[in-house]
C-alpha cells in the first residue's frame, strides 16, 4: 500500500515542480546584473574561442549599452530636479528680492540708480551691495552736492538777457534765441512780447 501512496507523491512532487516552472521571473530593474546571469555565462561559454570571444563582445556590447541608458537617465533625472528646485524656490525669493530693492532704492533719484547699477556692474556685485560700497556713496553724495550747487547758483543762459532788456530794446536774435529754446518761460515771455507788440500798433 505504501507504493500507491508514494505514486500519489510522486505525481504532487511534479504537478509542484511543474508549477515552479511555469512561474513569471521576477523583473529586474534596468543596469543590474543578476550573479545568477554570470555564473550563466560561464557555463555558456563553450564552444570554440572564437565564437567565445563574439559571445563575450555581444555580452559586452549589450551592458555597455545599458550603462549608456542608465547614464543618460540619471542626467535626465538630476535636470529635471534642479529645474523643479529652482522653480520651487524662485517664486516666493525673488519676489521678496525685488520688494527689498525697491524700499531700499526708494530714496534714490533716477540718475543715483543708473550711478548704482553701473557701479554694481562695475564690481560685480547686487545693486544692494553696491549701494553699501563706499565709493558708490562718495559719488551719490558728489552728485547731490553737485545739484544743489546748480540749483542755488543757475547756470547763466543766453535768454537771461533778454529778460533784463525792455521789449522795445529786443532785436531779432534775442527773439531767435528764444524760439530756438522753446522752454515754457521762453514760450511765455514770446506770448507777452507778441501782446505787447499789438498793443503797440
Amino acid at each position: 500500500m505504501n507504493k500507491p501512496n508514494e505514486k500519489l507523491d510522486s505525481k504532487t512532487n511534479t504537478n509542484e515542480t511543474q508549477e515552479k516552472s511555469y512561474e513569471k521571473p521576477q523583473e529586474k530593474p534596468e543596469g543590474q546584473v543578476d550573479e545568477k546571469s554570470s555564473e550563466e555565462t560561464s557555463d555558456e561559454l563553450t564552444g570554440t574561442p572564437e565564437e567565445q570571444l563574439a559571445k563575450i563582445k555581444e555580452q559586452n556590447k549589450q551592458l555597455f549599452e545599458r550603462a549608456k541608458k542608465a547614464e543618460l537617465k540619471v542626467k535626465e533625472l538630476d535636470a529635471l530636479a534642479s529645474v523643479k528646485k529652482e522653480a520651487d524656490t524662485s517664486d516666493l525669493p525673488e519676489s521678496v528680492k525685488l520688494a527689498k530693492l525697491a524700499n531700499a532704492l526708494k530714496d534714490y533719484s533716477e540718475e543715483e540708480i543708473d550711478i548704482i547699477t553701473r557701479q554694481a556692474k562695475a564690481l560685480g556685485t547686487s545693486i544692494t551691495e553696491a549701494m553699501a560700497h563706499e565709493d558708490v556713496k562718495l559719488l551719490i553724495e558728489a552728485k547731490r552736492e553737485k545739484i544743489k550747487k546748480e540749483e542755488a547758483n543757475p547756470k547763466p543762459t543766453s535768454t537771461q538777457g533778454t529778460y533784463s532788456k525792455g521789449f522795445a530794446e529786443w532785436t531779432a536774435d534775442d527773439i531767435r534765441a528764444l524760439t530756438s529754446n522753446p522752454t515754457k518761460e521762453n514760450i511765455k515771455k514770446l506770448t507777452e512780447y507778441n501782446s505787447w507788440t499789438r498793443s503797440r500798433s
